[in-house]
């Protein structure tokens, strides 16, 4: 098994899936304001005019006319280029991945980075990266989403029948020790749940594909051929139907959960 080759294509199929979601990602990225208004609390209001700021995992630029605010120069970095073409308000734009980014040492002076590094390949590899551009003393605010997320995704198919697994998202545990690992000091941790509601199992289902993240419900589905018979199996009426039956509601709504690790760390002026 070619490691590299695998982890190249899960990155193009996940760009892939992003670019497409990108006349829907607004509107539908409910769940991604409500982390990224947590991640501004933890920044406070504090200008930081002639600081160099990076927008990581940016999609299409939701968050640019706030960090803008903050008086810094922006740059926006996302994996697909779709999605930086949708951000007419930021100058500096690049299409990169996260876990090797195009910056050089120690040039950035605050990272930003809403809803995007579960997507890392390695969340080592991309602090390591954090850790190297960042100059002493600069600061980055991290949502990333955890293990328990989506779970109602995953109830539903292991109901219908299905092997399931929703993707591996980190455990806060696991990050807070990259964190360390990488040399940052953890000034603040913590996590928090996010709920988003819809009318129709369908509609929670889709909600996934409409801000790009259908990769995800992908990966519920195991590789086992009894499990990919079964999703061929169900198709159109009868994955409706079975999903409609087997989705875990709570009274008339039907819910799905993110579970959230919201993150300040510094590199400190001795790194």
């Amino acid at each position: 098994m070619n490691t590299a080759m695998n982890k190249g294509t899960l990155k193009t199929r996940t760009a892939h899936q992003f670019s497409k979601a990108v006349t829907s990602y607004t509107e539908n990225a409910r769940v991604q304001h409500q982390a990224a208004e947590a991640l501004f609390s933890l920044m406070g209001r504090d200008e930081v005019f002639g600081n160099v700021l990076v927008d990581l995992g940016s999609g299409p630029g939701l968050h640019s006319l706030s960090l803008q605010r903050y008086g810094a120069k922006l740059i926006s970095i996302d994996l697909s280029e779709a999605m930086l073409r949708a951000q007419s308000a930021v100058q500096w734009r690049i299409c990169a991945d996260m876990d090797s980014l195009p910056l050089q040492s120690s040039s950035i002076d605050v990272v930003f980075s809403n809803f995007a590094m579960q997507w890392s390949q390695n969340i080592d590899f991309v602090l390591g990266e954090l850790y190297r551009v960042l100059r002493h003393n600069g600061v980055t605010y991290i949502s990333i989403v955890l293990d328990g997320s989506l779970k109602e995704i995953c109830e539903t198919y292991s109901r219908s029948g299905m092997q399931s697994k929703v993707n591996s998202f980190p455990h806060f545990d696991v990050i807070t020790r990259s964190i360390k690992r990488a040399g940052f000091n953890l000034m603040q941790g913590q996590t928090k749940t996010f709920i988003d509601h819809f009318e129709t199992p369908m509609a929670a289902f889709k909600s996934l594909k409409l801000i790009g993240a259908n990769q995800s419900v992908n990966s519920c589905v195991a590789k086992a051929d009894s499990a990919e018979a079964k999703v061929r199996e169900l198709s159109g009426r009868a994955f409706l139907k079975s999903i409609s039956t087997h989705y875990p509601k709570t009274g008339l709504a039907c819910l799905l959960t993110y579970n959230v690790g919201l993150f300040c760390i510094k590199k400190d002026i001795k790194g």
